[in-house]
């Protein structure tokens, strides 16, 4: 049989388990746009590389660079430079998610103690009751008295 404090910390206990996983879903969603955003940031990195490479290649064989290049390699800085802004802020983001995830961990985790330190002395105060019982069986029987049996 279950008591109400029982019932009590395991309305709790669901309600922090819950917690626990839309903490989690949230730092998962951020986790995967930080992904994203960095992958966005390496392959801009990598096209201002083969831009430069190639006007490199151009300049050293004698051609002319034009106005073109440079205005690319300077919208390419600039989206560079936004995408590390973008994984700043993402990365703030993820850092209060984190610790949103810890926190309901935390609150999840006391309350399966609360429940378990429930569930552990019920268990014990049936024991001792059934040691008195049993006691006063022995009694009942040692001294002849019926009525020492009985609850």
């Amino acid at each position: 049989m279950v008591d109400r404090r029982e019932q009590r910390v395991d309305l709790l206990l669901t309600a922090r388990q819950q917690e626990e996983q839309a903490a989690r879903r949230a730092f998962q969603e951020v986790l995967a746009e930080a992904e994203a955003a960095a992958k966005r940031l390496v392959a801009l990195d990598a096209q201002l590389a083969s831009q430069s490479r190639a006007a490199r290649t151009d300049l050293l064989g004698g051609r002319y660079v034009g106005e073109a290049y440079r205005a690319s390699a300077a919208e390419l800085r600039r989206e560079i430079g936004r995408g590390r802004g973008e994984l700043r802020r993402i990365d703030k983001a993820l850092d209060q998610r984190r610790q949103e995830l810890s926190g309901a961990m935390r609150r999840r985790r006391a309350a399966e103690l609360l429940r378990d330190r429930l569930v552990a002395r019920r268990s014990a105060w049936r024991r001792q009751a059934e040691a008195r019982l049993l006691d006063d069986q022995h009694a009942a029987r040692v001294t002849g008295r019926p009525e020492a049996g009985r609850l």
